[in-house]
């Protein structure tokens, strides 16, 4: 079963029946067409787009198999953005406008738009700040149907090329996916394409640049059954001639619809994305990390002679009064570590987790070492016993430092420096540094 679904086309909307029956105008809607020769009712999706209210059709593009694959799971810091120009923009907010009423949940923060004209300096309107950002980003989708300069096939082709070579090293993780959107500019009416040698522009219908972006080795592959995004297969084209060529006058309010059904294709994309970094135990975090541990040692201090306990129903600070416990032998401070960190109805020994959530998260734990403190009431941190006494807390530090890397390699956890990770892992190093997209494309690799 493909991603999207199949034998959908435009079908004037009268003929399709939706719940309700109700009816929106004339013009052509993206349907099933199985469905519309069976009379099933399809799904409506109503979203507003700029100061109209507008309809799609859920079952024209989602699989009831597949739908939206794990969409719902993005992160905060699984960022999905677009890079290019009008084009790009567009389909972005097709699918800012449809994200209210397909996961409300997803907030806007996460889908960006960086404005570029350009495959050879992409970045030359960016600030640095706006430079740094991007290399967050975890999906990209590249769109560039306007830009500037006139371009003939061949400098198309090259132009291309280069800018996915350079685009896959500032983007320098090989789970990243990145998305190219077929141009659809009228391939009758395109005002960008420039041949000298115009005779020898083929006869297909199709716009020439999508038909040179077929011939770009890294497209030039299999079809959508390859779910691969390793190395350069992350680069995939989202083919949308279906959608664009049957309107070759893409500048009407056509375009509207067009880009919604792409922006529908959009989520299932980035949806599958996310399922397959859920699928190898991948899930993207900046700080505060839940995988990440948080260890508190009980205090040493001997509870007969503390000089740092201070009960605010006493007068006598820093000793053992009738106002306080007098059933326990123990430093009043791990009394209270055992009330804040401890699960509730767990030994409070025990490093294992317990059916009862803790008052903190559950990567914060109590590493209770009272019984090695605990026997030397007399000892100060001047006496030599207590060298020893850190010395048997460093070999439980081994241990439970140990245990949280086993943890972490049995989920299919790696740190790395430059961010070529698997699974939760902190923001690479390298999201601070603008990349240079001018300079050799081997001295970009850091």
């Amino acid at each position: 079963v493909g991603m999207f679904t199949d034998n959908a086309a435009w079908i004037e909307y009268s003929k399709v029946k939706v719940p309700e029956n109700k009816m929106l105008g004339d013009y052509y809607v993206w349907a099933d067409t199985s469905k519309v020769i069976q009379g099933t009712d399809m799904k409506r999706i109503e979203y507003d787009y700029g100061e109209k209210s507008r309809t799609i059709l859920r079952d024209a593009i989602v699989t009831d198999t597949n739908g939206f694959y794990n969409f719902q799971e993005l992160s905060n810091y699984e960022l999905v953005c677009w890079l290019g120009s009008d084009s790009a923009k567009n389909s972005r907010d097709a699918f800012l406008a449809l994200r209210p009423k397909l996961f409300s949940g997803q907030r806007p923060f996460k889908f960006h738009y960086y404005e570029s004209y350009s495959l050879v300096n992409p970045d030359a309107t960016w600030s640095d700040e706006t430079k740094k950002k991007f290399r967050k980003c975890k999906h990209v989708i590249v769109s560039m149907d306007e830009p500037t300069e006139l371009l003939s096939r061949s400098e198309y082709k090259t132009q291309m090329t280069r800018f996915l070579q350079h685009l896959t090293t500032a983007i320098n993780d090989e789970t990243f996916p990145i998305w190219v959107l077929t141009n659809m500019e009228s391939p009758l009416k395109t005002k960008k394409l420039f041949d000298p040698k115009s005779t020898n522009i083929p006869s297909s219908v199709d716009h020439p640049w999508n038909e040179v972006m077929r011939e770009i080795p890294v497209f030039a592959r299999a079809d959508d059954s390859d779910t691969s995004f390793h190395g350069m297969n992350r680069v995939r084209l989202l083919d949308n001639t279906d959608l664009s060529l049957p309107h070759f006058n893409t500048s009407g309010e056509q375009i509207i619809d067009i880009y919604a059904a792409v922006a529908m294709r959009i989520f299932i994309i980035v949806g599958r994305g996310v399922k397959e970094w859920r699928d190898k135990g991948q899930k993207g975090h900046v700080k505060g990390d839940e995988t990440f541990p948080i260890w508190v040692l009980t205090n040493m201090e001997s509870p007969l002679t503390t000089n740092n306990c201070l009960d605010a129903t006493t007068t006598n600070a820093g000793r053992l009064t009738a106002s306080m416990p007098s059933s326990s032998l123990d430093h009043p401070c791990n009394e209270v570590l055992r009330e804040i960190l401890v699960r509730e109805g767990s030994d409070p020994r025990s490093n294992e987790s317990s059916s009862k959530s803790s008052l903190l998260h559950s990567r914060v734990r109590l590493l209770d070492n009272t019984d090695l403190s605990l026997p030397h009431f007399s000892i100060c941190t001047y006496d030599e016993q207590i060298v020893d006494i850190y010395a048997a807390v460093a070999m439980r530090i081994f241990i439970i430092v140990g245990r949280g890397v086993k943890e972490w390699r049995d989920k299919g956890q790696k740190g790395h420096v430059k961010g070529l990770t698997r699974g939760n892992v902190e923001e690479p190093n390298f999201d601070l540094v603008p990349y240079d997209w001018s300079s050799d494309l081997a001295t970009n690799v850091k």
